[in-house]
């Protein structure tokens, strides 16, 4: 028997929402990378509303305790993490990770990329000029961008997006937080 059908079993209903809060909150925190809402439903044995209402509930717990930990919405996931005054605290205190440096190519192919998905290599290649294959290689092994599905023309070509880590990376929840090609064309002019 699980933990939680366990704790159904002790408990009123009132008492089973305040532990299935409880329990969402330590999966949140032990969990270090974003989780699905969909595993969370099944974990807790909930329907998305209950769990758009527990998440709701949390998120009001944390702000009435002056919580540090915030939760972090990243498309169809989410992630309890420190919040960005508190993070800029520890990273001074611990130093941040070595983040992954990218060459201009690399940069160049992944902006490419997020502004135009899907998108095939050679519309890429078109667009910078020049091959990208080894650029497009390193991001898919290091799982910025991946195989989003095949274009409906003769050869059918890859097309590519980027991942969840490509919005971990930039700090992004989902890809509607880029800037507008056209802002970033008036910050040039």
């Amino acid at each position: 028997m699980s933990f939680l059908a366990t704790l159904q079993l002790k408990t009123t209903k009132g008492q089973r929402m305040e532990n299935k809060k409880k329990l969402l909150e330590a999966v949140l925190f032990l969990e270090n990378n974003p989780i699905r809402l969909s595993e969370l439903e099944q974990l807790l044995n909930a329907g998305s509303l209950e769990l758009s209402g527990l998440l709701s509930e949390l998120e009001n717990s944390l702000l009435e305790r002056d919580s540090v930990l915030k939760l972090h919405f990243i498309e169809d996931k989410v992630l309890l993490k420190p919040d960005s005054e508190m993070m800029q605290y520890l990273l001074s205190v611990y130093g941040e990770k070595e983040k992954k440096r990218f060459s201009r190519a690399a940069l160049e192919v992944m902006s490419i990329i997020a502004w135009k998905q899907p998108v095939t290599r050679s519309e890429v290649d078109s667009i910078r000029g020049v091959d990208s294959s080894n650029s497009v290689r390193q991001l898919l092994e290091e799982d910025f961008i991946k195989v989003v599905g095949k274009k409906e023309i003769p050869g059918r070509p890859q097309t590519y997006g980027t991942t969840e880590k490509f919005l971990q990376y930039f700090g992004l929840s989902s890809l509607d937080e880029l800037p507008r090609i056209e802002d970033i064309k008036e910050v040039f002019e």
